[in-house]
């Protein structure tokens, strides 16, 4: 039936972007009622999104996003920025914290999960483990549907946060700090022109390619053998490439 073809087509919109693309229909592929298989031939219009926006899971999962998008912009990242002004200046043990705050970054998505797993785990967790002290009953958050999107959050800032701190951290730069700290402007504006023209090419709308933008550089100043690009980003035009070789060359990083 149309129906069962209805969500599949309107994934395959979602996730795809441009639709087949092997069809001159391709970019319109959500209009049609389609099975993943073929070419979509049965127009149906917007009866695809008309059928998801009535689907509570679907809805529910549009405002779950919006809550991690709310925590990574209120919380995350203000968290990461006043951590890397902590750290980025050369105080004894700074290197140290560094390492300590970026390490949920580097670890497998599949261990986070089993350390947060044991956490929050009523229990034998360390939540259980915490309530029984206190003498008070083990909460299970995981289990509890009004919390367990908030415990998830918490997840996600310690999991990311560091990631941030350092992209902060690169861009605050210590010698920087200490040059404007210690009244050598010359010094200073010598940091800042070596800074202000990667800074203004990789952090520069679309923000989705700022990845992308710092391993193309990596492969211009020879790091890696090529930049591999993944699914649904794009790989960098010419005019992309262009303007971060002119950085790496305006700030001496290239020759």
């Amino acid at each position: 039936m149309a129906g069962d073809r209805a969500f599949p087509a309107a994934g395959a919109a979602a996730f795809h972007g441009a639709g087949h693309p092997a069809d001159g229909r391709g970019s319109l592929v959500f209009l049609y009622s389609w099975n993943g298989y073929g070419y979509p031939t049965q127009w149906v219009g917007w009866r695809n999104y008309q059928l998801i926006f009535r689907n509570s899971a679907f809805t529910q999962a549009i405002i779950n996003n919006g809550l991690i998008v709310l925590v990574s912009l209120g919380v995350q990242i203000p968290l990461a920025l006043w951590l890397a002004t902590m750290v980025s200046t050369r105080i004894k043990g700074a290197l140290f914290f560094r390492l300590i705050f970026f390490l949920p970054y580097v670890l497998a998505e599949v261990a986070a999960g089993m350390i947060w797993r044991f956490v929050y785990d009523g229990d034998f967790g360390l939540v259980a483990g915490v309530s029984h002290f206190l003498g008070v009953e083990a909460p299970f958050w995981l289990a509890d549907r009004n919390v367990a999107m908030y415990a998830i959050l918490g997840v996600i800032v310690w999991k990311y946060f560091g990631f941030h701190m350092m992209l902060f951290i690169a861009g605050l730069q210590a010698e920087l700090l200490e040059a404007f700290q210690q009244d050598d402007l010359p010094r200073a504006r010598a940091v800042n022109d070596r800074i202000y023209p990667l800074a203004s090419v990789f952090y520069s709308a679309p923000w989705v390619d700022m990845h992308n933008r710092m391993k193309e550089a990596l492969v211009m100043l020879g790091k890696l053998p090529r930049s591999v690009v993944r699914p649904p980003l794009m790989p960098l035009g010419d005019h992309e490439k262009q303007r971060i070789r002119a950085a790496l060359l305006a700030s001496g990083l290239l020759r």
